[in-house]
């Protein structure tokens, strides 16, 4: 996918992501325009492990979240919903598994996916036990998902939350000016051409990215009210309103459920089926 196609996606889609993470990846995307060069893209497979008996399954989801293929594969790590799904439900539908194990260390990533995969968790947790664990970090679309296992643990250092949805505009129309181009778009429909980085961002796009990040913010405080069991209004107050919390502070409020070291939570699960 060349870089051009990666920033029309930044410019058409809502990321559920730390701040800080978007400026990374749009900080790299413009050094690399800028050089244009190219970086392979490739879908990222969820590394596993099972336990001696096979009972208890541990899945990694770490780095940058997608759907289908990961843009930052090479410069930052990355895992996609689709390929992390089909390795999901292989552990849900083999009956020696009892327990599955997310280990988390993701800042979010892309809203797309996320709904379905986080319905596919929650649906499963009447089949296996599944505890997700902040290790170290939770963030955004990442704590989405989480939320939806059985129990959320972290890691006593972990970071939890940025519960929120954001989307950027990239304006690339003075940097096309210094090259000598200028783009002409010839549409059928008002909003055809509505946001696109040859131009600034009009009132009509804001409105328009506005309304998206609001509605795939109500879709993500929905699926974590839904997956604690708690009132949405809890949700906006409670949960740190686009803030990261300690997993002191996140246990206090009820965003997690423990607080232990990944090898605790590890042994006790198989230790849960060597009796």
């Amino acid at each position: 996918m060349p870089y051009p196609q990666i920033i029309n996606l930044l410019n058409s889609t809502a990321w559920a992501i730390l701040p800080e993470k978007m400026k990374v990846i749009m900080d790299f995307l413009s050094i690399r325009l800028a050089n244009q060069t190219t970086v392979p893209i490739k879908a990222a497979s969820p590394r596993q492990y099972s336990s001696p008996n096979k009972k208890v399954v541990v899945m990694g989801m770490v780095g940058t979240i997608s759907q289908r293929v990961d843009m930052m594969t090479e410069y930052s790590g990355g895992v996609s919903t689709d390929s992390f799904g089909k390795v999901f439900d292989d552990a849900v539908s083999d009956p020696a598994v009892k327990s599955i194990i997310i280990d988390v260390d993701s800042p979010g990533g892309s809203v797309y996916g996320l709904e379905g995969l986080t319905t596919k968790i929650r649906n499963a947790r009447s089949q296996k036990r599944i505890i997700a664990v902040a290790n170290s970090l939770m963030a955004s679309a990442a704590y989405y998902i989480g939320s939806a296992a059985t129990k959320i643990i972290a890691t006593p250092g972990a970071q939890v939350g940025s519960i929120g949805t954001i989307a950027v505009h990239v304006d690339q129309s003075k940097a096309m000016e210094d090259a000598g181009l200028k783009y002409t778009f010839i549409t059928a429909g008002k909003y055809k051409a509505l946001g696109n980085d040859s131009e600034p961002l009009s009132e009509d796009a804001l409105e328009y990215y506005q309304g998206m990040v609001e509605q795939y913010y109500d879709m993500f405080i929905s699926a974590v009210s839904s997956g604690r069991g708690i009132s949405k209004q809890k949700v906006k107050e409670d949960y740190g309103s686009g803030k990261l919390l300690s997993a002191k502070d996140a246990l206090k409020v009820g965003m997690i459920d423990q607080i232990r070291t990944f090898e605790e939570v590890v042994n006790a699960e198989y230790r849960r089926y060597q009796r």
